[in-house]
């Protein structure tokens, strides 16, 4: 087993003499050396802003939890480098005592207003995985009480909590399902294993409503952040629970998991650029330890990724990967830059081609952590944004309440390339999807369904490749009476109107005719610190067209 690995100094000794190890190692030094080792505590100013009418704000206590996860992690690799020098461990148990006298091991904004010190969250879940792997690979050199302390809390916050009560995530098809059963799965196999077998058809029925999510293209419509963060933790839950069983389960036999496996290296455009739609950063790090262990799982179907992108400290078992199977056949900077991925069913489309990468998507606008974009879209070039995808909002009580979410630019389609049609934005509409053809040379995507403009018939948008170096764009309406289109594109370059049409620095040249421009500046935010100073800008392009059933517009790069 990797834990058994793991525990065996020689195997940390070998890796401190790997040269294909030594960045990794780096990485953890250079980490721990910058850290205040005093132990951090979660202020109840902090815990309760949440909750505060107008305010919302969880990024402090978020940000709390995250310096108290570094002290634990970092210290911990640390204690297993360097087993000579006693600070590094002490420096965890700190960190572990502190974590154990924290009220909560979530985050306040998933208590949604009922406080309970035993809830099972996406955080706790964290922490019990976290503490799962201490407790195996350093428990014999920690402290007895330190080592009590983590045994009754897990017991307590976690096992208890689980058997105690049923979780609205155990049903859910997202991220939160697959990171909570990985903890719940990590505290069971270590600290109760003999309540594994019983719990197992609870957890399994989790597993599969979590899978049932994805479509046999193995899409992850909640976005290329998630499927890292989420399919990332179910690649752990997958492999200890493969592992404990000695091979019994194994979902990575699962031809629907190998699919999914494959969903990151699709969406890879340029740099650290990846496809952003729904609620993903504007650029995204890897996790090298999971992503290299899907390798070693798949070698026949997964493809490198470049190592300058990728994220090796994080999570306690997603850096133990990143010792244990590290693969420098899936590291490189060379990547295929001419190929088309079209996922017909998730109604995702994407291409590389030397000279830029576009993608765009259909689908639905009633999806997690869903913006209203069915047909929006992004090209990048020489490792920038093009045409852009503004990516998540600031995570704050407002962005997830269900009146407040599309108003603002980073979730409404008035911060997407989308058409605004009779003054109207798209909305989500429950139970409606759109439909998505490719022909090998025309993309062809129906918007209809994200409006809700009654005499709005027929909203179609089509795409064109020429060569490597040009995108056309042709949308197209049907009325019943009159209508009127804006075009939005949106943009973090500054646009330039000139005779020959929009010039987006020297990067592209959009043409169009039979339409008047306009451009104007609008400003976003996705942290606290940027909010309150006033917001990132970004430009919208908006053209109206002389003939309001049909547009065009060429896209030369």
């Amino acid at each position: 087993m990797i834990l058994e690995k793991a525990r065996d100094p020689k195997f940390w000794a070998e890796i401190k003499n790997d040269p294909s190890k030594k960045f990794i190692v780096d990485g953890v030094e250079q980490a721990y050396s910058v850290l205040d080792h005093r132990p951090i505590s979660i202020r109840y100013r902090d815990f309760r802003r949440f909750q505060i009418p107008g305010d919302g704000n969880r990024t402090l206590c978020d940000q709390a939890i995250v310096e108290q996860s570094k002290r634990l992690i970092f210290s911990a690799f640390m204690a297993l480098l360097h087993p000579e020098e006693e600070e590094h461990l002490l420096n965890l148990q700190d960190a572990i005592w502190a974590i154990c006298d924290n009220y909560s091991w979530d985050t306040s904004a998933h208590h949604n207003g009922q406080y309970d010190d035993r809830l099972i969250g996406i955080m706790t879940a964290n922490r019990a995985l976290d503490f799962s792997i201490i407790y195996t690979l350093l428990g014999d050199r920690l402290d007895p009480l330190v080592k009590t302390r983590m045994e009754k809390e897990i017991e307590r916050r976690v096992i208890h909590s689980y058997l105690d009560r049923h979780y609205f995530w155990e049903t859910l098809d997202n991220n939160w399902n697959a990171v909570c059963v990985c903890g719940i799965v990590a505290a069971l196999i270590v600290f109760r294993p003999d309540q594994f077998h019983w719990l197992f058809p609870r957890i399994s029925n989790s597993i599969d409503c979590y899978l049932a999510a994805f479509k046999e293209d193995g899409a992850c419509v909640e976005g290329a952040g998630y499927w890292n963060y989420g399919f990332g933790m179910f690649s752990v839950m997958a492999d200890l629970i493969c592992e404990f069983t000695e091979g019994r389960i194994d979902y990575f036999k699962n031809p629907k998991v190998k699919s999914i496996a494959t969903f990151l290296q699709k969406t890879f455009l340029q740099n650290n650029t990846f496809v952003m739609f729904g609620d993903c950063g504007t650029s995204l790090r890897y996790y090298l330890g999971t992503y290299h262990l899907l390798c070693s799982k798949y070698p026949d179907v997964m493809e490198p990724l470049p190592l300058s992108v990728a994220h090796v400290t994080l999570d306690m078992m997603i850096m133990l990967y990143a010792f244990t199977h590290f693969d420098p056949r899936f590291a490189t900077e060379t990547i295929c830059d001419n190929v088309t991925y079209c996922m017909k069913e998730t109604q995702w489309f994407i291409k590389r081609t030397p000279k830029y990468a576009f993608a765009t998507k259909g689908g639905s606008n009633s999806e997690s952590h869903n913006h209203n974009d069915i047909g929006t879209f992004m090209i990048t070039k020489d490792n920038r944004q093009i045409l852009c995808e503004l990516g998540a909002g600031l995570y704050d009580k407002a962005y997830f309440a269900k009146e407040t979410r599309y108003t603002y630019f980073t979730t409404s389609s008035l911060g997407h390339s989308l058409p605004i049609i009779n003054g109207q934005p798209q909305v989500g509409i429950p139970d409606t999807c759109s439909q998505m053809e490719w022909d090998e040379r025309t993309l062809s995507i129906d918007l209809t369904v994200g409006y809700d403009v009654p005499n709005l018939t027929k909203a179609t948008r089509f795409f064109t490749f020429e060569g490597d170096s040009v995108v056309c764009l042709t949308d197209r309406y049907v009325f019943e009476g009159e209508g009127r289109v804006t075009e939005r594109f949106v943009t973090f370059h500054k646009p330039e109107i000139t005779p020959d049409g929009i010039r987006l620095g020297s990067d592209a040249l959009l043409r169009y005719t039979g339409a008047t421009a306009d451009v104007h500046e609008e400003r976003y935010y996705n942290t606290p610190e940027n909010r309150d100073a006033g917001g990132l800008p970004f430009y919208c392009i908006d053209f109206i067209s002389d003939d309001p059933t049909e547009f065009s517009l060429r896209i030369e790069l």
